[in-house]
């Protein structure tokens, strides 16, 4: 695999363990399964109103991650450190 691994997030007392995978979009069509009615690309400033309590830790949780990756890209070197 590729890229950054998962980043899991739970709450003190919560049965439910939320894993997160980072990717980037693809070319093509998304295609649903039997267990989805519908899926859309969003811009990340874009983003509909979310369904769980923890999904805005994720969001900022892959804001600063992306923001911390910028940074390791200097302009000035023009290559990751």
């Amino acid at each position: 695999m590729r890229g950054r691994p998962p980043i899991a997030w739970s709450s003190p007392g919560e049965p439910v363990i939320f894993i997160a995978y980072a990717a980037r979009a693809g070319r093509g069509r998304i295609e649903v399964g039997p267990e989805c009615m519908d899926a859309r690309f969003f811009a990340p400033d874009a983003l509909p109103r979310l369904a769980f309590p923890h999904d805005g830790t994720v969001v900022r949780a892959w804001r600063n991650a992306t923001a911390a990756g910028a940074r390791r890209r200097s302009p000035r070197s023009g290559r990751s450190r």
